[in-house]
């Protein structure tokens, strides 16, 4: 017999005698062992990390950042987007091996940030490593002769390459390995990143790669970050950028969408050995820079399992990984019913993300010794780690069922030594997530702790050991030692304007000490009435005991994006009583949706006019309900601008809707800037605000404008209201549409002082032109311009179009329908910001936009026609000519 096999059979003699064998005929047992004085590898705590952590820390409530450092980011990497058109807007200098610092911009390089110093900053303090995407091109560094070459001279892009790096790394005697991981562009197999050819791409890798290997040690480049879609060709692209690049780079990456774990796993070994075969790669590892799985509802007891089961098999795996990034931090509707992420800005979360990142929330240090007896129950998973600082040390034990049988689990666990310790159970079930039970425990014989705990199928469990008034994660209270644990639940999580809902409120004293004061519910609406059940005085209550009570809560008045966000607070008799806040011992917000009747939007938004015009305000009004509603909507318009009438009723049908405009005046003398309107809609005793922007630019844009009737040419749907999603060509479009409710119908609408007709978006009808080289006639006359508005999707769509002139000429002129979820492009202005697309379960993101561009007209001829180019995934909603 071997010395393991005589190891492992000498621990399971010694468990039968320490435990002994309990039989429970509801459930299988299976015996665990952890050895806490062993650790045999460092926890990759990489496989906990996550995409956009930008935008959670720009959200602007300090809710979000709270809750999110609850799934402790220490050690684990995130992934900032660093865009060349924020870094480099144009070219420093034509010398790609010099920087001119003047023309970059490092501040304001990522995505979503200005003052990126502070954010790295913050970034380092939190514990995560920086994992930099360089992406994208910009205006100066297309191939003007190709648009579909994105990068014409892949020095200069380089040269940015090296500039991102070390302005965070600097140089020389500064040199600071700060920035260690680098990722060279996004999804280059999917035409809407990447435009050019595969071996361009290559090429652009391999020049970045090692100029950075070159001239900053330490700095490792991977790639190529591709898209899992089968259409994209992932395999070959992975297969030929392993035998391209893979001597330049440091790691691979890829994503993964709607796997299971079983192929995730699978992929990576595959990959990881492909990996291996290359000389010099023999650690090469895989990155997995974005993943989630929408098969599973966000909020569902299936999507955690998943989750659990998903971390549980990378731990497995986590020498052939670098990292594992989340898709991602704040919550992101991309798929309709379907959110990614793991918290809201507001700090209230997604259950079928958060809890399983919470529960290993611990897992980190040192990997310890976990011997499971699985010859009864094989799908009993368990990982356990140490950890220490000079604060304290922490030992943690995760256990997860995999399996369809509730489980009994006798436990033996060794601990260096007989020291006093707090236990903290941390469950997640089917019908509880969260802290469950705290208590004081002390090893007995031999440092040994025997103990027994119970897992229904799909259940986890972190068994977490602290030493008592000793805070390891002093950042934030991971594992409450600083403050008691809060808990609020609502009974139902979706209610009307005018219900009564509970929400249970609970609180753990997790501090040695009795704990004292007064349990509220903090940002609810000041005008909602709130009884309560029960006793909210915390007296005395002692380590390990918790209380509960009931708030019972009636919604008297409407809530502005239906979205309410609660938390419970512990006031103590020491703070006054208007101290509340994230200061106090709080708990994590929570989520309820708030119905109203109706459902409101303003359009177009923003509205965009000059001093001396009369423009129009419009408002959509959606009955969300199946009775007949009546009311009244009142405009409020800013300082100086009125409206010629300010009230006006309305009826609208169940489930159907109506439009309102009210005409306002803007005095001459009124100056440039944004100024915000709002509409109030009053129904049934309720008043309804929604609040609309108007830009004064300094002037028209055109003396005389002549908006062009296309009626006879709409010759497709590209838009669907929210009520009817599927009412466009989708057979042509795809699942993504334009959100109607965004954008004026059947009216002449001002922009910039110039008139545009906009068709009618009544369901059924044709509403754009879809370029299919027609000529189309305008009103005769000498021009400067032909202004037009419409959208692209699916990458951008360039084209040529002729100017037909009287005389018989035509001049083609190259021009370009933007893609509708991208900045406009150079000369190019967005005119109406919708947050969202449509898919057929709601609202998709990201945001879209419709386009204002023009084509320039020689003025010394007469225009008469003008041919559109042959497009496919681009559309016109409206022309209109221009004398400037």
């Amino acid at each position: 017999m071997s010395r393991a096999c005589k190891q492992k059979r000498i621990w399971q003699l010694v468990f039968i005698f320490a435990v002994g064998i309990l039989v429970n005929a509801n459930s299988l047992e299976t015996k665990v062992v952890v050895d806490f004085t062993r650790a045999d590898a460092m926890v990759n705590r990489g496989l906990f990390s996550y995409q956009g952590f930008m935008q959670i820390r720009e959200s602007g409530d300090p809710f979000g950042l709270d809750t999110f450092k609850l799934v402790n980011p220490a050690d684990t990497d995130t992934r900032l987007e660093i865009w060349i058109n924020r870094m480099e807007p144009e070219n420093d200098d034509n010398d790609p091996h010099h920087f001119n610092w003047e023309k970059f911009y490092p501040e304001k390089m990522i995505r979503f940030i200005d003052d990126g110093s502070k954010f790295l900053n913050e970034v380092e303090e939190l514990g995560m490593e920086p994992l930099l995407l360089l992406c994208y091109t910009v205006d100066w560094l297309r191939d003007p002769k190709d648009p579909e070459v994105p990068v014409r001279d892949i020095d200069e892009w380089v040269e940015y390459a090296c500039a991102v790096v070390e302005s965070i790394n600097k140089s020389g005697n500064e040199y600071r390995l700060r920035a260690r991981l680098v990722e060279v562009w996004n999804e280059p197999n999917l035409k809407m990143f990447w435009t050019g050819s595969e071996k361009l791409y290559m090429d652009l890798f391999n020049a970045t790669a090692e100029r950075i290997h070159k001239n900053y040690p330490g700095v490792l480049v991977g790639g190529p970050a591709l898209t899992r879609i089968p259409q994209c060709q992932p395999e070959k692209w992975m297969k030929d950028f392993l035998k391209s690049c893979g001597k330049n780079a440091d790691f691979i990456s890829y994503h993964t969408y709607g796997e299971s774990v079983e192929k995730i796993i699978s992929d990576i070994k595959k990959w990881a050995e492909e990996f291996r075969k290359i000389p010099g790669k023999e650690n090469g590892k895989v990155m997995i820079t974005e993943a989630d799985n929408w098969r599973f509802t966000h909020h569902s007891w299936d999507k955690i399992k998943y989750m659990i089961d998903r971390q549980m098999a990378l731990i497995d795996i986590q020498d052939l990984m670098w990292s594992f990034h989340h898709f991602c931090v704040m919550a992101y509707r991309e798929s309709g019913n379907y959110e990614f992420g793991i918290v809201y800005p507001d700090g209230a979360i997604i259950e079928g993300t958060f809890w399983p990142f919470w529960l290993f929330r611990n897992h980190i240090g040192e990997q310890c010794y976990v011997y499971v007896d699985n010859s009864v129950s094989p799908y009993l998973r368990c990982v356990a780690s140490r950890y220490s600082t000079p604060d304290g040390a922490m030992k943690n034990i995760v256990l997860y069922n995999k399996g369809t049988q509730r489980v009994s689990i006798p436990m033996m666990v060794f601990l260096p030594d007989e020291k006093d310790l707090i236990l903290l159970y941390s469950k997640v079930t089917k019908n509880y997530r969260g802290l469950e039970k705290v208590e004081k425990t002390r090893p007995g014989r031999n440092n040994r702790l025997s103990m027994r705990v119970e897992l229904e199928a799909g259940e986890g469990l972190a068994l977490t050991f602290v030493e008592p008034n000793r805070p390891v994660f002093v950042n934030n209270d991971l594992n409450y030692q600083m403050r008691p644990y809060l808990e609020l639940r609502p009974v139902r999580n979706e209610i009307n304007i005018g219900d009564t809902f509970t929400l249970r409120a609970r609180v753990l004293n997790t501090l040695l000490n009795p704990i004292h004061g007064e349990l509220r519910i903090m940002r609810l609406p000041e005008s909602w009435k709130v009884q309560t059940k029960g006793n909210t005085r915390i007296e005395g209550l002692p380590f390990g005991k918790e209380q509960s009570c009931e708030f019972r809560i009636q919604a008297t008045a409407p809530v502005a994006g239906e979205v309410i966000a609660p938390y419970l607070v512990l006031v103590s008799d020491k703070e006054v009583s208007e101290q509340t806040g994230i200061a106090l011992p709080h708990s994590i917000p929570v989520h309820i949706t708030v119905k109203n009747p109706i459902r409101l939007q303003s359009n177009p938004a923003p509205i965009e006019a000059v001093p001396g015009e009369t423009n129009t305000a419009g408002l959509l009004i959606v009955n969300q309900t199946r009775t007949q509603l009546n009311g009244t909507v009142e405009i409020r318009l800013p300082t100086g601008l009125k409206a010629t009438i300010k009230q006006k009723t309305f009826v609208v049908k169940p489930k159907n809707y109506v439009r309102k405009t009210f005409d306002f005046k803007i005095p001459k003398n009124t100056t440039p800037g944004l100024r915000k309107g709002m509409f109030i809609v009053r129904l049934g005793g309720y008043e309804y605000p929604t609040e609309f922007e108007i830009k004064v630019h300094s002037k028209a844009l055109a003396k005389t404008a002549l908006p062009v009737n296309l009626k006879a040419y709409f010759n497709f749907d590209s838009v669907a209201y929210y009520d009817n999603r599927l009412d466009y060509d989708r057979n042509k479009m795809g699942e993504f549409v334009f959100p109607a409710d965004f954008i004026p119908s059947g009216r002449v609408v001002r922009m910039f002082g110039v008139p545009f007709d906009f068709p009618a978006l009544d369901d059924g009808k044709k509403n754009c032109v879809l370029p299919q080289g027609q000529k189309i006639p305008v009103p005769r006359g000498h021009y400067d311009a032909v202004a037009f508005i419409g959208f692209g999707h699916d990458g951008k769509h360039p084209g040529v179009w002729s100017l037909i002139y009287s005389d018989g000429s035509e001049q083609p002129i190259n021009s370009e329908i933007p893609e509708w979820c991208t900045p406009p492009p150079a000369g190019m202005r967005w005119v109406m910001n919708c947050p969202y697309r449509y898919i057929a379960t709601g609202p998709a993101e990201p945001a879209c936009q419709l386009f204002y561009w023009e084509i320039p007209v020689n003025p010394k001829k007469e225009l008469n026609a003008i041919r559109l180019p042959v497009m496919k995934n681009a559309y016109i909603f409206c022309i209109t000519v221009l004398q400037k």
